[in-house]
C-alpha cells in the first residue's frame, strides 16, 4: 500500500479529498460530481490499480479503526476523540461490507459540513453511495 500523504503538499489523504468540495450548498448533480472526483483522487493518492479495489484503500489510513459488530443498520461512522471508529454489520455479505466501509468512509470526508453541503439528509447518503460505488469500480 501505498503512503497516506500526498508527495506534492504534504497533507493527509483526508484534507486533500476535503478540499475537493466547496464550503456551500450543493445541488444534487454537483455533489455527486465532487464524490466522484474524490473517490478518483482517494485511488490516485494511494496508487490503486486495476479493477478491484481493496478495502486496506480505506482501512490502513491513519486515525481510522474498523470494527466489525452486530448492529442494526449497515454501517456507521464516529469520531472517539483520537481516531474515526466506522462499525460494520459483520452479519452482511462480504460485497456488502464493502460497500458500507466505502460509503460510511464519505461521511468522514463530509463530517461537519453535510448540513451546508447537501439539502436533505437522504442527499447525503445517496452521495455516499455513489461514492462507494465510484471508489470500488
Amino acid at each position: 500500500m501505498a503512503t497516506h500523504y500526498t508527495m506534492e503538499e504534504g497533507r493527509s489523504v483526508l484534507a486533500s479529498l476535503r478540499e475537493i468540495s466547496p464550503d456551500r450548498r450543493l445541488r444534487f448533480t454537483e455533489a455527486l460530481r465532487i464524490a466522484e472526483l474524490q473517490a478518483t483522487k482517494l485511488l490516485k493518492l494511494l496508487r490503486v490499480e486495476g479493477d478491484a479495489t481493496p478495502s486496506e484503500v480505506v482501512t490502513e489510513l491513519p486515525r481510522i479503526r474498523v470494527i466489525y459488530r452486530s448492529i442494526p443498520t449497515s454501517g456507521m461512522s464516529y469520531w472517539d476523540g483520537s481516531e474515526w471508529v466506522i462499525c460494520i454489520n459483520k452479519f452482511e455479505p462480504l460485497t456488502r461490507q464493502r460497500f458500507t466501509l466505502f460509503h460510511e468512509y464519505k461521511h468522514i470526508v463530509d463530517h461537519g459540513r453535510a448540513e451546508r453541503l447537501y439539502a436533505t439528509p437522504q442527499q447525503a447518503e445517496q452521495v455516499a453511495d455513489y461514492f462507494a460505488g465510484c471508489a470500488l469500480m
